[in-house]
């Protein structure tokens, strides 16, 4: 009984993680369109930089790096991938974006077993095929032509995979709480320059939209980390890719986005795919996210 209370229990904070993930995303795509990318990964960072430092200090853990070196390409290709999620955001569907940043266990498949000595060999074949069906069938040229945006999103899908590849590397030298918190305070370093340019948005909408970015996010972040605390991470992983559909959803109520047929077939598939290499082939996401 107690196993299967703990399963539920896991599952339900990961659907919520999941929730908040989305609404993120919704707020991002609302923020962008009048303060642009930088100041939304800022305020973002921000948030989630304090939210870690208060969990570090109740959990004890230090904040000097055990690996810097790994810390700052993580923080680095981190950076990057959210910056490219958050500009392909405000450039296509809310859905069509997260589904392809959530692309990443396709190319940990890929990956792991060359960086990490991982991988599922023929049991990734199948699956990987298909969430590369479904990749093609959401990134059809519309009129003839392929839109940057599906492209800066499936980027930041590669590189969130390469990021989570690197925290699992520095599971060794350093505990999620200092990871989460490193990678914050990197992004609100690197882009405190251009977002406060101008200083401080003085437009409370705005201000309340990036607050929001921030808040949700370190909600994820922290509902994320209690699912993988109390289950294990190929019950709960495969369920993170309910963003995707609470993102679709979204996307159709507030912006009136719709994928079509072939989009919506093609959104299942990558769904269904990514969650099962994320079981066979050790792609299940870490407590910790780039965007």
């Amino acid at each position: 009984m107690k196993t299967l209370l703990t399963r539920f229990e896991g599952i339900a904070w990961i659907l919520l993680a999941s929730a908040s993930f989305a609404a993120m995303g919704a707020f991002t795509k609302a923020a962008v369109a009048g303060v642009g990318v930088a100041d939304a990964v800022f305020w973002r960072s921000v948030v989630v930089m304090l939210v870690a430092l208060g969990l570090s200090w109740r959990q004890g853990v230090s904040l000097r790096p055990g690996n810097l070196r790994l810390m700052l390409w993580r923080s680095g290709i981190g950076l990057v991938a959210m910056g490219l999620f958050f500009w392909s955001i405000g450039q296509i569907e809310l859905g069509l974006a997260h589904t392809l940043l959530y692309t990443s266990p396709l190319f940990m498949a890929l990956l792991s077993g060359r960086m990490l000595g991982e991988g599922g060999g023929w049991r990734t074949l199948l699956p990987a095929g298909v969430a590369f069906g479904g990749v093609v069938l959401l990134v059809q040229p519309s009129a003839g032509q392929l839109e940057l945006g599906t492209f800066a999103a499936l980027g930041a899908g590669f590189l969130a995979a390469l990021a989570y590849i690197t925290v699992r590397r520095l599971r060794t030298t350093d505990p999620p709480a200092r990871v989460v918190w490193f990678f914050a305070a990197f992004s609100a370093a690197a882009t405190a320059p251009f977002a406060l340019y101008d200083g401080v948005p003085t437009d409370p909408d705005q201000l309340a939209l990036l607050l929001a970015v921030g808040v949700f996010a370190a909600g994820g972040q922290l509902a994320m980390t209690r699912a993988y605390a109390v289950e294990q991470a190929t019950i709960v992983g495969p369920f993170s890719n309910v963003t995707v559909i609470f993102s679709f959803l979204l996307g159709l109520l507030i912006w009136d986005e719709s994928l079509g047929l072939g989009g919506t077939i093609g959104m299942v598939l990558v769904v269904l795919a990514c969650a099962a290499l994320g079981r066979t082939a050790g792609g299940a996401a870490p407590p910790t996210r780039p965007g």
